[in-house]
């Protein structure tokens, strides 16, 4: 059974890379195609807005289609527990590599 603080720390998780990718949302706008100094700048906010977005949502998309398969559930077996690890830096992986390949 999940204790209350459990629960809330889990609801936070993440939460520095969304963070990242709304702090970068208001930095690509204001630059704008102004100049070609300002252009490069604003690709790279782009890119980290887009990559911290994918990151968030990889994460989130684990958790969501393996609820029972959380690695800190598995502690105690140590072969399922590097299992639920290897599955989660996989999601989040090819969550990555989609966003990327998407740019």
């Amino acid at each position: 059974m999940e204790t209350a603080t459990k629960r809330r720390r889990s609801r936070t998780r993440m939460t520095t890379w969304l963070a990242v990718a709304l702090a970068m949302t208001p930095l690509a706008v204001v630059l704008g195609p102004e100049g070609q100094w300002l252009s490069n700048l604003l690709l790279l906010s782009w890119k980290l807005l887009l990559l911290s977005a994918a990151a968030f949502l990889g994460y989130w998309l684990d958790r969501t289609l393996f609820p029972y398969g959380r690695p800190d559930d598995w502690l105690d077996e140590p072969r399922v527990f590097s299992a639920c690890q290897v599955r989660r830096a996989i999601v989040v992986g090819c969550c990555l590599l989609g966003m990327g390949a998407a740019l």
